[in-house]
């Protein structure tokens, strides 16, 4: 999303703040650091293209006391379809007798072992093909520990702008997470403003659901059974899903290699609301994308299944492939990768897909991926 006048001004101002602070020799509290990630790659559909993008992320490592801890995270992208120049995260957290209290732009993530979560605040995939995304939210956070490893949260989000936010445009969430020995359950609650058939409807998504997680041996299992509505419009469904993962060793002895295997299923039961979930996927931490209400353009998604299947190579490298299907219009994605650590803060990725889309048409491609951390 192109960024606005107002926030360009912003980040540049603190960027020459920081500039100012650490130009000045007394200060010493002051560490930064971050990431700077170049992309290349080659796709073919009918005929051969090529692109380049990048992503730059710098972080202010700054003074903490007892009670208060604070984070400032600038990001920049290099992308034809997404240019950004911005804040990442950008918040304040008051440490309390039995929790905290977080407010600003924030990281949050409800995770409970699965790759994809039906009952997050927001959207996040985790370690899908070896990468995760992590919902960023605008909000105020409520972190309360209940003892022995429970927890309770509530989170309000101003998911449609900072400024003049209608209360009935407000995001909200809760989080009962009650561990056990192995095993661990949680009760998600969410309701999110959205908008869809090209920004001309609003409406409210509640979220409702159960998340399980736990062990049967050496089998790790989990799932979730959940309720989502969109309260003006009367639409609801039902979604369940049932994951596993497991691992073992290969290879002789003292040479072994670890192998991790994860597989799950998501279905929507009344086949109403799967598009309303599913088309996050290309929208990033977007809720919805714009056009899948639209009744002539509206695929047919409503379940889902996904699979990763990785192998360590030495200490510093891993290989594997992400499997990813339904059943509506049959899309299919395989994502082959391999990535390594070259030392210096250097890390080198190569990925491939295979896609096949809704229509039936099938694509392929490459990319290059190296980054620098510092």
């Amino acid at each position: 999303m192109e960024p606005k006048p107002g926030q360009k001004i912003l980040t540049c101002f603190l960027i020459l703040v920081f500039i100012l602070i650490m130009g000045v020799e007394n200060i010493q509290a002051l560490e930064v650091g971050g990431k700077i990630e170049i992309q290349t790659g080659l796709f073919y559909n009918e005929d051969l293209k090529t692109n380049l993008s990048g992503l730059g992320e710098l972080e202010f490592f700054l003074p903490e006391t007892r009670n208060l801890s604070t984070r400032l995270v600038l990001r920049a992208k290099m992308d034809d379809l997404s240019p950004e120049l911005g804040i990442k995260y950008l918040y304040l957290r008051r440490q309390l007798e039995n929790g905290h209290i977080t407010l600003g732009r924030q990281p949050i993530s409800w995770s409970y072992g699965a790759i994809i979560n039906p009952l997050d605040y927001g959207f996040g995939v985790e370690d899908l093909a070896g990468e995760s995304i992590s919902p960023e939210i605008d909000g105020i956070r409520y972190f309360h520990s209940l003892g022995d490893g429970a927890s309770l949260q509530f989170v309000t989000g101003f998911s449609e702008g900072l400024r003049e936010q209608p209360l009935e445009r407000l995001g909200y969430g809760a989080r009962l997470r009650v561990p056990r020995a192995g095993s661990d359950f949680s009760l998600n609650l969410i309701d999110q403003p959205i908008s869809f058939v090209l920004g001309q409807l609003e409406d409210n998504l509640f979220r409702v659901g159960l998340t399980y997680s736990g062990d049967v041996g050496s089998l790790g299992v989990y799932g979730t059974l959940g309720y989502f509505i969109l309260r003006d419009l009367e639409m609801d469904d039902f979604v369940g899903q049932v994951g596993i993962d497991y691992s073992w060793k290969v290879g002789p002895e003292y040479q072994e290699q670890t192998v991790y295997f994860q597989g799950e299923y998501l279905r929507f039961f009344k086949k109403e609301l799967g598009p309303l979930f599913f088309m996050q996927m290309g929208e990033g931490s977007n809720l919805v994308s714009g056009e899948i209400l639209n009744e002539n353009n509206s695929p047919e998604f409503f379940d889902l299944f996904v699979a990763n299947l990785s192998m360590e190579i030495g200490p510093f490298s891993q290989a594997g492939t992400a499997f990813i299907t339904e059943t509506g219009d049959w899309l299919i994605g395989l994502v082959p990768y391999y990535q390594t650590d070259l030392g210096g803060g250097v890390e080198l990725r190569v990925g491939g897909n295979l896609l096949r889309d809704v229509q039936g048409d099938v694509s392929v491609g490459g990319n290059v991926v190296l980054s620098y951390y510092f």
